[in-house]
């Protein structure tokens, strides 16, 4: 990395905490602390053992759990509507709505589901994660070029390889930024 980005990427860092510290100022500290404030809050609590031992650990297996379950689904459905346009159509209903449902419904109705409980939130994260992956899964699939699909048929190459060779590097990128959105999301 350059200096000339490090310089304007800790500028941008810098007018977010600015902005930050006015809201916090604005709000008396009662809505929102300041940065100061959440700084000594955050190192209070990274200084306790027992925060490590169980509360970190025990939302880093639901988060990994959550993430693992919704990613392994949107995989596979994107994998399946990929290649199958009907099952495609019949799932873009579903695929519209739980991209458009706010996270605090999806929380809500895991609460009313699952109750309070690991389960609850293994269910929202894998819930919020599944759409961004299947599309990203999809998307790679029917990027693939008309031409070299007509050149696998003629060739009659193994299905095996002609997803190891052709649509696994297809799916590859999409697949990968649809994953870092999806962490994002799971995280929240």
């Amino acid at each position: 990395m350059r200096a000339t980005d490090m310089f304007w990427g800790g500028v941008g860092c810098g007018v977010l905490i600015g902005a930050w510290e006015v809201a916090a100022r604005g709000s008396q500290g009662f809505v929102m602390p300041s940065p100061a404030a959440t700084l000594i809050a955050l190192c209070d609590i990274l200084s306790q053992p027992d925060f490590w031992r169980d509360d970190f650990r025990i939302s880093f297996e639901r988060f990994v759990c959550g993430i693992a379950l919704g990613g392994g689904a949107g995989i596979c459905l994107g994998l399946a509507a990929g290649f199958y346009k009907q099952l495609r159509l019949a799932l873009t209903p579903a695929r519209w709505m739980l991209s458009s449902v706010p996270g605090v419904v999806v929380v809500m109705l895991g609460m009313l589901w699952f109750g309070i409980d690991s389960e609850m939130v293994i269910f929202v994260v894998a819930l919020t994660v599944v759409p961004t992956v299947y599309v990203g899964v999809v998307e790679g699939i029917r990027a693939v070029d008309s031409g070299l699909q007509e050149m696998i048929a003629v060739y009659r190459i193994a299905r095996l390889q002609r997803f190891w060779h052709v649509y696994l590097p297809a799916i590859t990128a999409p697949l990968l930024s649809s994953s870092i959105i999806a962490l994002g999301e799971g995280c929240v």
